[in-house]
């Protein structure tokens, strides 16, 4: 069992590694805590986790900084350490060769044929598409691109990086919001979706509607030769055995992934869940000034260049 003390410990050296190594990657943590235990026993508290490091420590670390960026330590005095939902970053979201121009007249050249006014400067509303499933983006992209709607890919889970980005962008906004989900219909799937709804509720401060696009339970019916019985949970955990449980006595026992919904129908229900909020008209009126926008820009960038 670990005590209030060896808990205090973890926090302040979990602390001091991600503020002095900022921004880090939760994964960056756990090899930079592997390298301090030999000296910091107490960092890792159990015994147990000591002699394990692989999943369990890594499972640890991530349940731990999680818990610190949220603020969620059962001692009051332990608060002080803290992270900062900025000093952790997750794989895939930096960008890593700076853009860089020889002057103006090339910057101008260079966006002036594929500059894009937003269709959403006027709206009441703002509208975000999530995937569940990594490979619904590709499928999914065109119609989001075309439409000007955030994609954003949750790929298994909705961790506290995820959560706390796009609420700082719905909060930005500053619009009531609607968020559709494309996901398996099984109870991984499902419950992903409720924590994503979850999270967000605490995090943002505008009035969010959350509606699932597929695959639904009619879905799971529909494409009845593409389901199959719901796994069980690796290892057998107790927790996921649970959720398999209630999602069973809900559901019966067969799920169905995303994938087996075709995705011409994919794409048409997510283009149909954007254009509740906005008109064809409307798209076609600045789609209109886009042209001229883009002429203005291509004679500055003759003018730069010349």
């Amino acid at each position: 069992m670990t005590t209030q003390v060896q808990m205090t410990e973890r926090y302040q050296t979990f602390h001091g590694i991600s503020k002095r190594e900022q921004p880090i990657s939760i994964q960056g943590v756990y090899y930079r805590i592997m390298g301090v235990t030999a000296s910091q026993p107490n960092v890792l508290g159990n015994s147990s986790f000591r002699a394990e490091k692989g999943t369990k420590l890594a499972n640890m670390v991530s349940r731990t900084v999680t818990a610190m960026r949220r603020g969620d330590m059962k001692n009051p005095a332990d608060r002080q350490y803290a992270i900062p939902h900025d000093w952790i970053v997750e794989a895939g979201r930096q960008t890593l060769i700076p853009d860089t121009w020889e002057g103006v007249g090339d910057l101008i050249r260079y966006y002036a044929p594929t500059f894009r006014r937003t269709l959403w400067a006027d709206s009441d509303v703002y509208v975000e598409i999530w995937s569940e499933a990594a490979t619904m983006i590709g499928v999914l992209w065109p119609v989001c691109n075309e439409l000007d709607v955030y994609l954003r890919p949750t790929e298994g889970t909705c961790s506290e990086t995820l959560a706390w980005e796009a609420s700082q962008r719905i909060n930005k906004m500053n619009r009531e919001t609607f968020i559709y989900n494309i996901g398996d219909f099984d109870y991984k799937g499902l419950e992903i979706w409720e924590a994503t709804q979850k999270r967000l509720n605490e995090l943002v401060r505008v009035p969010v509607h959350f509606e699932r696009l597929g695959a639904t339970i009619e879905d799971r019916d529909r494409y009845i030769d593409f389901a199959h019985k719901a796994k069980r949970p690796k290892n057998d955990n107790p927790g996921a055995l649970t959720l398999v449980k209630r999602h069973i006595e809900k559901y019966g026992e067969l799920v169905l992934e995303v994938d087996a919904v075709p995705t011409t129908e994919l794409r048409a229900r997510v283009r149909a869940a954007i254009m509740r909020h906005t008109t064809q008209a409307h798209i076609d009126a600045v789609l209109a000034a886009q042209v001229e926008d883009r002429q203005v820009l291509a004679e500055l960038a003759r003018r730069y260049s010349s």
